[in-house]
């Protein structure tokens, strides 16, 4: 059998719990996390340069710059942490790629993902 009950469909732990399941609902509160932390990341700037502004009236250059860079990046943050489950599956079962091999499969050959995969489903956590 395999020896990693974690990696198996169905196992159940000491707790009568899917382990499968409780593995996907982590990764998914994690995903959720990430967005949230990129949107935080993205909209703080404006929010700190707006109240910045009502206090002080004149706005220093280092907040309008950080506000510049990261409110037009959040549609990039978005996209990693959208390919992050899948690259992360495909580096699993190839760790002697780099991480750089395997985000560039994971977005420009998603067809063929399913062959690095093992044939395992890919789409989703």
């Amino acid at each position: 059998g395999d020896p990693d009950p974690i990696r198996r469909e169905g196992a159940i732990d000491i707790n009568g719990l899917d382990v499968t399941m409780i593995r996907r609902t982590k990764n998914v509160a994690l995903q959720a996390q990430l967005y949230s932390s990129a949107i935080l990341v993205t909209l703080i700037w404006g929010l700190v340069l707006r109240i910045y502004e009502q206090i002080h009236g004149a706005l220093p250059f280092w907040l309008i710059m950080m506000h510049q860079i990261f409110y037009p990046m959040q549609g990039v943050s978005n996209f990693f942490i959208f390919v992050r489950p899948r690259m992360a599956r495909i580096k699993r079962r190839n760790p002697t790629r780099s991480y750089l091999w395997a985000l560039r499969k994971a977005i420009f050959a998603p067809q063929q993902t399913s062959n690095w995969l093992g044939n395992q489903r890919c789409s989703g956590l």
